[in-house]
């Protein structure tokens, strides 16, 4: 049998089991940003780049495992799908959950820059600089939390997990991105997103091995 259409289906059902939360996402948002055109703070920028992309990643990871709970793992079971192609729709979706918000993250941040003095060299580059150790963070934080998912103990505690999983790649990023270790921003960004891109795949793989041997 095709798997393409369950594989399909399950997205278009987790999009839907999230779209209540992506909406009050999208309002606070919206929020952050009509307030960061008028002030121009630096600090709401910096905010506001990382709600806009590491929000929605938190609402697809957390929101749907708390909302759904065991219901989404028997529909999941029933599904004429191998378990391996559900953890490989669990990661997709972070990179989709992580896009989202770039495009308005682009556009609020452009506006800003024409707005307001004091980002008179602010380049594309910088633009970059900036979207890499956030898009980063959404993988190494999913990379974490994923095979830590599968275990036993993260039963119920799906949100704490998550939560912790967070601050460690926060701990892991910040100093890198902070040039605490006397390197140019920009092969720090590129360090960083390598790092995350190496954990996410490890963790991909091992994710796909504890899943397949969990019982539920």
């Amino acid at each position: 049998m095709n798997t393409r259409s369950p594989i399909k289906g399950l997205m278009i059902y987790s999009f839907h089991s999230a779209s209540g939360n992506l909406t009050l996402f999208f309002l606070i948002t919206l929020v952050m940003a009509a307030g960061l055109l008028i002030t121009g703070n630096g600090q709401l920028y910096m905010w506001f780049g990382f709600f806009a992309i590491n929000g929605p990643v938190y609402v697809f990871i957390v929101g749907i495992a708390a909302k759904t709970g065991a219901m989404w793992k028997r529909f999941q079971l029933a599904m004429p799908v191998k378990r391996s192609d559900f953890v490989s729709m669990q990661y997709l979706q972070v990179i989709i959950a992580s896009i989202i918000g770039i495009p308005l993250f682009i556009v609020i941040a452009g506006i800003t820059f024409t707005l307001h003095e004091g980002y008179p060299d602010f380049t594309a580059a910088d633009m970059l600089i900036m979207l890499s150790p956030l898009f980063s963070m959404s993988l190494l934080m999913s990379g974490l939390f994923f095979p830590l998912a599968c275990a036993k103990i993260s039963e119920n505690r799906q949100e704490a997990i998550f939560i912790a999983c967070f601050m460690v790649s926060v701990i892991i990023v910040q100093p890198l991105m902070g040039t605490r270790l006397g390197i140019p921003r920009n092969t720090a960004a590129l360090l960083v997103f390598a790092v995350s891109s190496v954990t996410y795949i490890i963790s991909f793989a091992i994710s796909k091995r504890l899943y397949s041997k969990k019982n539920f």
